[in-house]
Order: structure tokens, then sequence, then C-alpha cells
């Protein structure tokens, strides 16, 4: 009986122990242990386990939490606790098991081919298992208790189990409870360390990004760019690469080790050309690993490079730059710094594209003002060095600069000129017209080209040819000096004037010889016939007195035709323009014409049909076409082909531009052509002037066809000659169409709605 209440209170004993124990301890691994050993004290086992029920992944082995009654090492070879049968159905339910012996024991059964546990196991024949339920019905476990002997274990050892593992599975729960408090807190520690670390960072791109924009040049700029890739990510270095044509230049870079800063590789030897090709990013947690073109990830393969991440810059579509990240440890980019990184590149590409266009700015500014500074100059070496004068003045002619050819020009210095008015130093012969023309220019208005006489210190005046361009408040103004091209033009026009004087000398002399020669050959005539009249009546004979009176009166009728000619080329003959069918005046003279010009020239008419009428004086117009028949009679001594053709023209702006003698309009023309001999240029030129002739001398006055030109011009058109040597000539007479009515008498009677044909 005492041995009985001895035991009793030695198992109270250690289960007040074992209970205060697990209620105090929140360590699983204590937990499991100081169970165990309690287990094992209390009921005498051999050994003790307790065996968390979870399988491994083969689903073989228990978890092993603790033991108790024997060493690690003995397990150390030995497959427990394995999900034998024994093990196994103490698992299968959450109720208690003990067995006396378990290698006869039907519901262990039989590990085949071995009974009870397999060899190298421990000897168990005694066997007792209580789980280890948690309070939401869960089995946690289960404690496992062993003896080398049977019949060890009874129904009170299995109530003192249930006990403890009752108190044990409190405690557990408390300890998971306690763990998973604890894991709670360091994973909000940790989250709330990595919204720290994130918020960092999203300052640190703000702060970068601000100081990128107000980078003054491109290194600067890539400088705090390799600065920040870096420090975003916590990288062990970050560089900033450039494409330049087909190369990549390593502009700028920010490591624990420089590398490759100021270097330059080919595009397609690099990770960063590939990136900027392709225009994506390249993420490489182990170079060492990867897969990727060798040939690119040599150059890293040299360094402390073991991981990089490159995030191309893109500019309309085009990789112009890259921001290479490394490290040198294996590092797996994740999608916030992939994401930091990509911001900075698309902050950074759009800066760089700032700078650039900036810098272009720059440069032309440079250049413009470098072409101003160099105009500027080359204006202030022209205003020292010019010879011509130049001035700046106010609208009311003050001067108030002038360059230093004034002194050499005209004497004055700047001080003598500076506050006086221009038109104080003007002739006074051309004051007025300077005036005007002053107020032409304060009225905004340029001068192409003036003239006045400046006067010279010395009193003398000199020419100058002035161009002038006014401002909103001044006149600026380069003059040259004329005054020997003055002198020369007065030179010229004297030695002109004397010129013409003896030319109309000559041609007067011409004239007085030419007609006096006509005359006394008409005189001779006249007096002959009346000195044979008087010989004859003194004679007393009267017979052939009229032929010779005849020949007298023809004689007298060549010279009042003489007369008249002079009168006309002198055009003090007034003409009687009548309306004039040319057909019909032609018809009337082709008799004449015919006996003019003898049987060795063939004459031919060519007369187009609907002729327009002319307005002209008519025996001016017979005449015009006898003269013309005759020189052109003349120019065949053997003979020829003379052809009359009369036609209707329209001479459009075109035609009267290159034939300044002529305005727009519609013409009849009358002309004349030969084979004759021709006339050289030179005789073309002259043809027209007054007394000019080729005949000889006798033969005629030089009158016929300047008074032709007289005519044609005086009936509003024109004449002209083509010739060639050798191959005859054709002279054309130009006449304005009558556009007007005509009266019974033929007389013109202008239509009030007409436009005369020249305007």
């Amino acid at each position: 009986m005492q041995d009985a209440l001895s035991q009793e209170t030695d198992r109270l004993t250690i289960l007040n122990r074992i209970g205060a124990r697990l209620a105090a301890e929140l360590d699983l691994e204590k937990l499991a242990q100081e169970t165990t050993d309690a287990g094992v004290e209390l009921i005498g086992a051999q050994f003790g386990a307790f065996v968390y029920n979870v399988l491994d992944e083969q689903g073989k082995r228990y978890t092993l939490y603790s033991l108790s009654g024997v060493s690690l090492e003995v397990f150390a070879n030995i497959s427990m606790p394995h999900n034998t049968e024994p093990f196994d159905i103490a698992f299968a339910d959450r109720g208690i098991l003990r067995s006396d012996d378990i290698t006869r024991d039907p519901r262990c059964g039989t590990n085949v081919p071995y009974l009870g546990m397999p060899p190298g196991d421990l000897p168990i024949r005694s066997y007792l298992t209580v789980p280890v339920v948690s309070r939401s019905g869960n089995v946690l476990g289960r404690l496992l208790f062993g003896h080398e002997r049977t019949e060890i274990f009874t129904h009170e050892h299995e109530q003192l189990l249930s006990g403890i593992a009752g108190q044990a599975a409190i405690a557990i729960d408390n300890a998971w409870l306690f763990r998973a408090s604890q894991h709670e807190i360091a994973e909000r520690r940790r989250a709330e360390q990595l919204a720290r670390d994130r918020n960092a960072r999203l300052e640190l791109l703000a702060q970068t990004i601000e100081r990128t924009h107000a980078a003054d040049s491109p290194d600067a700029l890539l400088d705090i760019v390799a600065w920040a890739a870096r420090g975003l990510v916590d990288a062990d270095g970050a560089c900033v690469i450039l494409r330049e044509g087909n190369d990549c230049y390593c502009a700028a870079e920010n490591a624990m080790q420089p590398l490759w800063k100021g270097q330059r590789f080919a595009l397609s030897s690099c990770i960063s050309g590939w990136a900027m090709q392709h225009r994506q990013n390249v993420a490489i947690a182990d170079i060492r690993k990867d897969e990727h073109t060798p040939h690119e990830l040599e150059l890293y393969r040299l360094t402390f490079v073991r991981s990089l991440l490159v995030i191309p810059m893109l500019r309309n579509d085009k990789g112009i730059a890259a921001i290479g990240i490394y490290w040198a440890t294996q590092h797996a980019a994740e999608s916030a710094e992939i994401a930091l990184i990509e911001t900075l590149a698309r902050s950074t590409a759009a800066i760089i594209e700032r700078l650039e266009a900036e810098r272009a700015l720059r440069t032309l500014n440079e250049t413009l003002e470098a072409r101003v500074a160099e105009r500027t100059a080359e204006r202030d070496r022209m205003w020292r060095l010019t010879t011509d004068i130049m001035v700046v003045a106010r609208l009311d002619t003050t001067i108030t600069a002038v360059n230093p050819a004034w002194s050499n020009l005209l004497g004055w210095s700047e001080t003598e000129l500076i506050g006086h008015k221009y038109i104080d130093f003007i002739h006074p012969d051309d004051l007025e017209a300077t005036l005007a023309d002053a107020h032409q220019l304060s009225l905004g208005i340029p001068t192409v080209h003036f003239e006045n006489r400046q006067r010279h210190r010395n009193g003398s005046y000199r020419w100058i040819s002035w161009i002038a361009v006014p401002d909103e408040h001044f006149i600026h103004a380069a003059g040259r000096d004329i005054t020997a091209q003055k002198e020369q033009a007065e030179a010229l026009r004297l030695a002109e004037d004397a010129l013409r004087h003896a030319q109309k000398m000559e041609a007067l002399g011409q004239l007085t010889g030419g007609i006096a020669h006509d005359f006394n050959n008409l005189l001779g005539s006249i007096v002959g016939s009346l000195d044979l009249m008087l010989a004859r009546l003194a004679q007393g004979k009267t017979e052939h007195l009229d032929r010779y009176a005849q020949l007298a009166k023809t004689s007298a009728n060549r010279a009042a035709a003489l007369t008249q000619r002079l009168l006309a080329f002198a055009r003090r003959q007034p003409l009687s323009p009548k309306v004039v069918e040319v057909e019909r005046l032609i018809a009337s003279l082709e008799d004449l014409l015919s006996r003019t010009l003898g049987e060795a020239i063939h004459m031919e008419f060519a007369i187009a049909q609907d002729l327009w009428t002319i307005q002209c004086d008519p025996s001016q117009l017979e005449s015009a076409i006898l003269n013309l028949a005759i020189n052109s009679r003349d120019a065949m001594p053997d003979g020829g082909h003379l052809v009359i053709a009369i036609d209707n023209v329209h001479i459009d702006r075109l035609y009267a531009a290159q034939n300044h003698n002529l305005s727009p309009g519609q013409y009849v023309r009358i002309a004349v052509s030969d084979t004759g001999t021709g006339m050289p240029h030179n005789v073309i030129e002259r043809a027209f002037e007054p007394f000019f002739t080729t005949k000889p001398i006798g033969k005629g006055t030089g009158l016929g066809l300047s008074m032709i030109y007289g005519f044609a011009q005086q009936s509003g058109g024109h004449a002209q000659i083509h010739s060639e040597v050798g191959k005859g000539s054709t002279a054309e007479l130009y006449l304005p169409r009558f556009q007007g009515v005509t009266t019974e008498d033929n007389q013109a009677v202008e239509r009030a709605d007409t436009v005369p044909p020249a305007s």
C-alpha cells in the first residue's frame, strides 16, 4: 500500500512539473522534448518519441520532433520513424493504440518479409502511442513509446499519456500562435521596410529626375543618371551607353570598380548594343549560367560582374542609349526594379533630346553671332575704307555720323559735319530737288538713284550719285563721286555736238552740191530751150518753138518736183491723208512701174485677199513704192526678178518689243523684194540716213529712202530693210489699218468707239 501511494505521489509530481513547464514554454522543439521525456519517465518506457504528422516528398518518412531514452546516434542508420505498419496504423485514426507484442498483434500486421519492425530498427515488442490533438481537432502528431519486453504498458499508462498529450497539444497550439504572431510581426516589419525602401527609391528617382532636368551638359546628365541607377537598385555598378553609329560608347559609369568608362565597343559585341537594336530589356541573373550569345557576354565574364540588367532608351522607336546595371553576385532583377530604371530611362531620353536641341540651338546661335560679328566687322571695314561717302542723318537732314571718306573726298572733318544739316552743303541749283528727295525719304520711300552737287571745303563742288534708305528715325545714304564721269559726259556731249555740226555741214555740202548739180542740169535745159527759141524768133522762124517751150516746161516741172521733195524732207510740206485701198493704188501704178523698170526686170505682184484699208497721203505712197522699185532696178543692172507683196499683219507685243519703232496692232505690210546685189550690214544700218547714198556723185542725193522712212513715221507706221549680199533685198512698209469710216469723198471719219492701233 505504501509503495502504491509513493508511486502515485511521484506521478502527480511529474505531471505537475511537466504541466507547469509546458504552460511556460513557447519553443516547439523544447515542448516536444519535455513531453517525450515526461512520458518515458511516467510509464517506464525504454524510449519515446514525438513524431509530427507529415510525410516527406516520397511519402515515406514522418518528421521526428524529439527523441528520449536513446541517443540520436542510434537512429543514424535506421529508417525510424518510418511509415511502417505500426506507425501507419497509429496515424490512421485519432485513438490510442497499445500493443503488448507487435510481432503478434494482427492490428500491426507484418512488414513483409519481416515480422514486427524491420531489421536494424529498434527491437520493439511493447508499443503504446497516444495522439496529440489540437483544440481545432487536427492531429498534430503522436507520442510513441516502446519497450523490448512484452506486456509493459497498461491502461493506466494510457490515461497518464493522454493527460500529457492534452497539455502538450495546448502548449503546442500556444507555441504555434506565438510563432505565427512573431512571423506576422516579422512580415509586417518586412513589408514596412519594403515600403520604406520603395518610397526611398521613388524619392531618389524624383530627386534624380529633378537633377537631370537641371543638368547643363550631356556629361553632367549622364553622370547623374549612372549614380542614380546604381543607387535605385542597390547595384555594384551602373553605366550609361550611347549609340554612335555602329558603336557603343560608355559615356558615364558609377561602380565599385571602374570597368568601361570612355571605352568604345562594336554594337554587336555587347548586351547594351543588342538591347538598343532590338528595343528590349535584358535581365541576366547569372552570366555564368545564361545561354545568351557567348560573344556578347565575353566582356562581362572577364570582370567581377555576375548579373546584369540593361534598359534601352528609345526615341522615335529607335534605341539611342542604354542604362546598364550590374551586380557582383547573383541577382534576379525584380519587376519593381525594372520599372524604376525604365522610368529613369524614359526621362533621360527626353532630356538627352532636349539637350541635343539646346546644343544645336547654341551652335546655331554661335554661328549666327559669328556671322553677325563678321558682317559687322565687314560693315565697319567698309565704313572706314570705302572711297564712297556714307552718312547717317535724321529725317530733317541733320547729320549724325559720317565715314572718313568725307575728309578724303570733300575735305570736311567729322566734327565739321555732325550736327549740321546735309542740305547746307548742296549746290543752290540742286537744293530744290534735294529737298524733294529728302521729303520722299521721310515718307519711307527709298532713293534708288539721285544726283546732286556737294560743296567741297575749298568752295568747289563735286557731283555725287546717291542711294538712300530710310528707317523709323534716320536716313542711311551712300554717295559715289561721279564728277569725272560728268566731265567725261560733258566732253562727250560737246564732241558729239561738234561732230553733228560737222556732219550737218558735210550733209549741207552734199545737199547743195547735189541740188546745184540737178538745178544746173535743169536750168541748163531751160536756158538752152529759151536760147533756141530766142534764136528762132530772131531769125523769124516759128517752127519747133512749141517743142522748145515743152522742153523748158518739162525741166521747170522737174525743178518744181525737186523743190517739193526738199520741202517734204524738211517736213514743211503737210501730208494730205486719205483712206487708201492699196490694191487699187498698186493697179494704177502697174503701167508706170513696167515702163520705169524696163524689159530686163520681171515684175510680179503677190496681193492678199481682203486687204484692210489704210489712211495716208496716196501721192506719197505712190512715190514711195516707185522709189523702192527704182532702187531695186538699180540693184539689178543685169536684170532680175522684182516682187511687190501686200498682206495684212498683226503685230503682237513680243514682236513690237523687239522692234522698238512699232506699236502692237493691225497693219498692212507692203514689201518690195529683188534679186539684186544686196547690201552689207553697215549699209543697212545707214540706209535711212539723209544724204547717205552708195551711188556715184550726181546719180542721187540720198534723200529717197530717208523720205520713205519719214513718210512711214508720219503715217503712224514703220519702214525696215532686210538684205544679204549677193541674194537681194526686201524693203518693207508697215502702215496701220484704218479703223474708222469714210465719207463719199473718201475722207476719214474716226469712230468714237475705235481704239487707235498704235495704242
